[in-house]
């Protein structure tokens, strides 16, 4: 995206995700009730056919000039802080705030994500390049997803 058009593009992005959720919830409700949990999973081919065939004949093909090179030691830590932290809540959820794995599971990917931010910081083809989290428009619109991610 243009820099001169990213604004509009997280606009666009934004106004989508909030009306997506809130028409989501309405029309998974109507359509468990009505019909079956199942077509809850069949609607989105109403959406992915039409964006396959879009993306078929509209989309060029990338010219690659050279091959990609992938950060895999980010990769590693960056999951196993994702599976800590959401395994952590997965049991605090059957057991307690107090549990000691629950709260030892969170604070092991608390860790490891601090570890991802100066392996990220220090690796010649990072991940997440630090400098799109830092950049105050990004990482303002960051913080709003997150915020408004939480009050869902």
């Amino acid at each position: 995206t243009e820099p001169s058009e990213r604004p509009k593009a997280f606009g666009i992005f934004s106004a989508l995700g909030g009306a997506g959720g809130a028409i989501g919830l309405l029309v998974g409700g109507m359509l468990t009730e009505w019909a079956s949990w199942r077509w809850v999973m069949y609607v989105n081919v109403v959406f992915a056919v039409p964006a396959l065939i879009g993306a078929l004949l509209l989309l060029a093909k990338p010219v690659i000039t050279k091959k990609p090179k992938l950060d895999i030691p980010g990769i590693v830590v960056v999951s196993a802080a994702l599976f800590a932290i959401v395994y952590g809540f997965a049991h605090v959820e059957s057991t307690s705030w107090t549990n000691p794995v629950a709260l030892g599971s969170m604070i092991v990917g608390a860790v490891l994500l601090a570890v991802f931010v100066w392996l990220e910081s220090r690796v010649a083809h990072p991940l997440l390049p630090l400098r799109v989290v830092l950049d105050r428009t990004r990482g303002g619109s960051f913080v709003a997803v997150f915020v408004i991610g939480m009050g869902m």
